[in-house]
Protein backbone atom coordinates (compact mmCIF):
# COMPACT_ATOMS: atom_id res chain seq x y z
CA UNK A 1 0.00 0.00 0.00
CA UNK A 2 2.79 2.03 -0.48
CA UNK A 3 1.85 4.07 -3.06
CA UNK A 4 -1.61 4.82 -1.05
CA UNK A 5 -2.82 7.24 1.32
CA UNK A 6 -3.81 4.94 4.52
CA UNK A 7 -6.21 6.01 7.13
CA UNK A 8 -4.62 3.66 9.84
CA UNK A 9 -3.03 0.31 9.46
CA UNK A 10 -1.28 -1.91 11.33
CA UNK A 11 1.88 -2.85 9.98
CA UNK A 12 3.22 -6.09 8.86
CA UNK A 13 4.51 -8.32 11.83
CA UNK A 14 7.03 -10.19 10.66
CA UNK A 15 6.72 -13.22 13.97
CA UNK A 16 3.11 -13.11 12.46
CA UNK A 17 4.02 -15.49 9.64
CA UNK A 18 4.59 -18.23 11.89
CA UNK A 19 2.97 -21.49 12.70
CA UNK A 20 0.38 -21.18 15.20
CA UNK A 21 -0.10 -25.06 16.41
CA UNK A 22 -2.64 -26.58 19.38
CA UNK A 23 0.28 -25.80 22.15
CA UNK A 24 0.51 -21.83 21.49
CA UNK A 25 -2.20 -19.73 23.74
CA UNK A 26 -3.48 -18.63 20.92
CA UNK A 27 -4.54 -21.16 19.05
CA UNK A 28 -8.02 -21.84 20.20
CA UNK A 29 -8.95 -18.83 20.14
CA UNK A 30 -8.01 -18.74 16.41
CA UNK A 31 -8.69 -21.91 15.27
CA UNK A 32 -12.41 -22.05 17.16
CA UNK A 33 -13.83 -18.65 16.23
CA UNK A 34 -16.87 -19.65 14.37
CA UNK A 35 -20.25 -18.28 14.60
CA UNK A 36 -21.64 -21.54 13.57
CA UNK A 37 -20.94 -23.56 16.58
CA UNK A 38 -21.98 -26.63 14.81
CA UNK A 39 -18.89 -27.21 12.76
CA UNK A 40 -15.53 -27.25 14.90
CA UNK A 41 -12.19 -27.85 12.81
CA UNK A 42 -8.92 -28.80 14.02
CA UNK A 43 -6.50 -27.91 12.32
CA UNK A 44 -2.67 -29.01 12.00
CA UNK A 45 -1.88 -24.92 12.64
CA UNK A 46 -2.98 -21.68 11.93
CA UNK A 47 -1.21 -18.87 9.74
CA UNK A 48 -1.61 -14.88 11.09
CA UNK A 49 -0.65 -13.26 8.32
CA UNK A 50 -0.25 -9.45 7.78
CA UNK A 51 0.67 -9.15 4.14
CA UNK A 52 -0.10 -10.54 0.81
CA UNK A 53 3.65 -11.92 0.72
CA UNK A 54 2.38 -13.61 3.60
CA UNK A 55 -0.58 -15.09 2.43
CA UNK A 56 0.96 -16.22 -1.07
CA UNK A 57 3.63 -18.40 1.14
CA UNK A 58 1.19 -19.68 3.44
CA UNK A 59 -0.58 -21.12 0.77
CA UNK A 60 2.72 -22.39 -1.01
CA UNK A 61 3.65 -23.98 1.82
CA UNK A 62 0.41 -25.79 2.76
CA UNK A 63 -0.14 -27.16 -1.05
CA UNK A 64 3.71 -28.29 -1.01
CA UNK A 65 2.78 -30.28 2.07
CA UNK A 66 -0.57 -31.26 0.35
CA UNK A 67 -3.11 -29.94 3.16
CA UNK A 68 -6.16 -28.79 2.73
CA UNK A 69 -6.38 -24.91 3.36
CA UNK A 70 -9.27 -22.64 3.90
CA UNK A 71 -8.71 -18.83 4.95
CA UNK A 72 -11.08 -16.46 7.15
CA UNK A 73 -11.14 -12.78 7.37
CA UNK A 74 -13.71 -12.35 10.46
CA UNK A 75 -14.49 -15.21 11.44
CA UNK A 76 -18.40 -15.09 11.00
CA UNK A 77 -18.89 -17.76 8.31
CA UNK A 78 -22.28 -20.23 8.47
CA UNK A 79 -21.57 -22.45 5.99
CA UNK A 80 -19.03 -24.28 8.14
CA UNK A 81 -15.72 -23.71 5.45
CA UNK A 82 -13.44 -22.66 7.51
CA UNK A 83 -14.22 -25.23 10.77
CA UNK A 84 -14.52 -28.23 8.20
CA UNK A 85 -12.77 -31.03 10.14
CA UNK A 86 -10.74 -31.78 6.66
CA UNK A 87 -8.80 -28.27 6.82
CA UNK A 88 -5.51 -28.63 7.94
CA UNK A 89 -4.38 -25.36 7.51
CA UNK A 90 -6.16 -21.92 8.89
CA UNK A 91 -5.13 -18.86 7.27
CA UNK A 92 -6.06 -16.03 9.12
CA UNK A 93 -6.11 -12.41 7.45
CA UNK A 94 -7.11 -10.61 10.70
CA UNK A 95 -4.17 -8.52 11.26
CA UNK A 96 -4.61 -7.63 7.25
CA UNK A 97 -6.84 -4.13 8.32
CA UNK A 98 -5.74 -1.64 5.91
CA UNK A 99 -8.26 0.83 3.85
CA UNK A 100 -6.26 3.31 1.83
CA UNK A 101 -6.85 5.19 -1.47
CA UNK A 102 -5.17 4.20 -4.16
CA UNK A 103 -5.48 7.92 -6.29
CA UNK A 104 -3.57 5.52 -9.82
CA UNK A 105 -6.94 3.50 -9.73
CA UNK A 106 -9.59 6.55 -7.98
CA UNK A 107 -10.41 3.81 -5.59
CA UNK A 108 -10.52 2.83 -1.85
CA UNK A 109 -8.65 -0.51 -1.34
CA UNK A 110 -9.87 -2.65 1.55
CA UNK A 111 -7.52 -5.14 3.07
CA UNK A 112 -9.18 -8.61 2.99
CA UNK A 113 -9.19 -9.54 7.20
CA UNK A 114 -11.10 -5.49 7.94
CA UNK A 115 -14.40 -6.41 9.40
CA UNK A 116 -17.44 -4.05 8.57
CA UNK A 117 -17.27 -2.14 11.68
CA UNK A 118 -13.48 -1.29 10.92
CA UNK A 119 -14.27 -0.31 7.37
CA UNK A 120 -17.25 2.07 8.19
CA UNK A 121 -15.25 3.93 10.93
CA UNK A 122 -12.28 4.39 8.19
CA UNK A 123 -13.64 5.22 5.47
CA UNK A 124 -16.34 8.07 7.39
CA UNK A 125 -13.58 9.43 9.36
CA UNK A 126 -10.61 8.71 6.16
CA UNK A 127 -13.18 10.07 3.45
CA UNK A 128 -16.50 10.72 4.68
CA UNK A 129 -17.81 8.08 2.89
CA UNK A 130 -19.82 4.45 3.49
CA UNK A 131 -20.77 1.37 0.99
CA UNK A 132 -23.73 -0.65 1.58
CA UNK A 133 -22.02 -3.87 3.17
CA UNK A 134 -24.38 -4.91 5.55
CA UNK A 135 -25.22 -4.96 9.25
CA UNK A 136 -22.83 -7.04 11.52
CA UNK A 137 -19.90 -5.40 12.43
CA UNK A 138 -17.60 -8.61 13.12
CA UNK A 139 -17.79 -9.69 9.34
CA UNK A 140 -14.81 -9.69 7.02
CA UNK A 141 -14.51 -8.28 4.02
CA UNK A 142 -12.48 -10.47 2.88
CA UNK A 143 -15.34 -13.33 2.56
CA UNK A 144 -18.00 -11.00 2.12
CA UNK A 145 -18.24 -8.20 -1.72
CA UNK A 146 -21.01 -6.22 -1.92
CA UNK A 147 -22.89 -5.12 -5.18
CA UNK A 148 -25.09 -2.03 -5.38
CA UNK A 149 -25.65 0.92 -7.93
CA UNK A 150 -23.02 3.21 -6.49
CA UNK A 151 -19.88 0.59 -5.61
CA UNK A 152 -18.29 -2.08 -7.80
CA UNK A 153 -16.19 -4.84 -5.92
CA UNK A 154 -12.85 -6.80 -7.23
CA UNK A 155 -11.12 -9.00 -5.18
CA UNK A 156 -7.60 -10.43 -6.15
CA UNK A 157 -7.12 -14.08 -5.04
CA UNK A 158 -3.73 -13.75 -3.73
CA UNK A 159 -4.58 -11.38 -1.15
CA UNK A 160 -8.67 -11.21 -0.90
CA UNK A 161 -7.80 -7.42 -1.30
CA UNK A 162 -11.43 -5.50 -2.39
CA UNK A 163 -10.93 -2.95 -4.64
CA UNK A 164 -14.34 -0.53 -4.46
CA UNK A 165 -14.90 2.14 -6.51
CA UNK A 166 -17.87 4.34 -7.33
CA UNK A 167 -19.57 4.45 -10.42
CA UNK A 168 -19.34 7.46 -12.62
CA UNK A 169 -23.14 7.41 -13.46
Amino acid sequence: MSARTEAGSPRTDPAAAGRIGPDDPRYADLAHRGFNRRFRGNPDYVRLVGSTEQVVQAVQEAVREDLRVAVRSGGHCLEGLVADPAVRVLIDTSLMTGVAYDPEMSALVVEAGTTLGELYRKLFLGWGVTVPAGESPDIGVGGTCWEAPSASCAGSMASRRTTCTRSRS
